[in-house]
């Protein structure tokens, strides 16, 4: 279902008080729409919603929201109403929103539990993350092996789950699992066979430190819509549902095509462009080394006593703008296949990514610059160019070619996706080519432009 309102009616009614109004529109479109709304608006907006709204509404809305989204809606709400919110989550959930809260404030929140949420709690908290144990729900429906189908039924319509049930475990007196059977298939069952007549042995299992990626991989071969999870005594304790491993291979998938594309931020959606080029500085330090390499040897093999000798730094400065560019424009990429791209966002991610751009421009920029210096100075003494102005030359070649090639690696994506041309696909051969010509340009520019002073 389409979101019922737009950014601008839900802003301008909260600014005027009108929460109830909020409630009955957002109650008739899905938490994962209303979700994809709010993160949206503006973070006032969020937190006035959030207080307001009906707690069990507000709590499906939440857990569907990014978890840098979560943190900031947290941190506004006081302990009362995050402790509310946290109670009406399925228990998986309510660890992973759990998780965002401070540290000073966990143990103000965790008080205001009843003991048997407490501790579900903290034993979902002591699994590793990216565990089975961190993905799993202790939420499920397991009968004794000698329970009659009869008795079976009748237990699941006497209990109420947060999550959809679609298989009942089947386990001995020592909770070791016996087997699996669908609900579908167990209606078909006659009323008086045993459960243990009737189970079928479950493909797979997951043990508690069990990681994500391996359970993910094993979803897809047995063709998986749950799984169980047993911990070391072979107890069952768990189970993992589909949609929570649909988490897991996006995140998954995000971690590799950000380690491919030397951008790490792709997953930890930094808003600062500090910490952003804190994170894509060490890929580009490995480029930029081997391309001072390659420059060395062809500095070695040509000689700098000549204006040819100048191409010698061509190679370092087009990686490093390609690079840079590549980086760029996976992290748009994915933001305009997720949706997250909205038009009032451009301005401000376009400015982001030339900020990064310019600031690792500058430290790779001097970096290079003071290398070529040294190289030059204590190296290479026949030559007809000071090293000086060409430590200049490189340094500010390569900010500016870092700073360009982090612009077009945004706003070509975008440029392409607005003409209706899937920019995945296009994206790569034009940033490659135009950051190479772009670079090499703005080198040779600013070698006519500084070496002639």
């Amino acid at each position: 279902m389409a979101n019922i309102m737009t950014t601008e009616e839900l802003e301008k009614l909260a600014e005027h008080g009108m929460s109830a109004k909020i409630a009955d529109i957002l109650a008739d479109s899905t938490p994962q729409d209303t979700a994809e709304l709010l993160e949206k608006v503006e973070k006032e907006t969020k937190t006035i919603i959030f207080a307001e709204l009906p707690t069990e509404l507000a709590a499906d809305i939440l857990v569907e929201m990014d978890s840098e989204e979560i943190a900031d809606i947290i941190q506004e709400l006081d302990s009362d109403r995050v402790a509310a919110l946290l109670v009406e989550m399925p228990s998986d959930d309510r660890a992973d929103v759990f998780r965002e809260i401070n540290d000073e404030r966990k143990g103000e929140i965790l008080a205001k539990f009843s003991e048997k949420d407490r501790q579900e709690l903290k034993k979902l908290l002591g699994y590793d993350e990216d565990s089975a144990g961190d993905l799993m729900t202790p939420e499920l429906c397991a009968v004794r092996a000698d329970a009659t189908v009869q008795e079976a039924i009748l237990a699941i319509a006497q209990e109420e789950y947060d999550d959809p049930i679609s298989v009942v475990f089947v386990i001995d007196d020592q909770k070791r699992m016996k087997g699996a059977i669908n609900i579908s298939d167990l209606l078909s069952k006659p009323r008086g066979s045993l459960m243990e007549d009737v189970v079928e042995e479950f493909p797979v299992f997951a043990g508690t430190d069990e990681d994500q990626e391996s359970i993910a991989n094993n979803f897809r071969k047995y063709d998986l819509y749950v799984m169980p999870v047993l911990d070391q005594s072979g107890r069952l304790v768990g189970r993992i549902t589909a949609d929570d491993v649909m988490d897991v291979m996006e995140e998954e998938a995000v971690e590799d095509i950000a380690h491919m594309a030397g951008a790490p931020d792709m997953e930890r959606n930094e808003d600062s462009p500090f910490k952003v080029a804190t994170l894509r500085l060490p890929w580009l330090m490995i480029t930029m080394f081997s391309g001072i390499l390659v420059s060395i040897i062809i500095q070695k093999m040509i000689g700098l006593t000549s204006v040819e000798g100048l191409a010698a730094f061509v190679p370092v400065i087009m990686a490093m703008g390609g690079n840079t560019g590549m980086q760029a424009s996976a992290v748009t990429v994915r933001g305009i296949a997720l949706g997250e791209l909205a038009s009032a966002k451009l301005l401000k991610i376009s400015l982001k990514e030339i900020s990064v751009g310019m600031l690792m421009g500058l430290v790779c920029g001097c970096l290079t610059g003071l290398l070529v210096w040294a190289n030059l100075s204590y190296f290479e003494h026949a030559m007809s160019i000071p090293p000086v102005k060409l430590g200049v030359v490189v340094a500010i070649s390569m900010c500016s070619a870092m700073t360009f090639a982090a612009l077009t690696g945004t706003l070509l994506p975008i440029l392409l996706h607005h003409l209706k041309i899937d920019p995945a696909l296009a994206s790569g051969p034009f940033v490659t080519t135009g950051n190479d010509l772009s670079a090499s340009m703005i080198y040779f520019m600013m070698c006519f432009l500084l070496l002639k002073l």
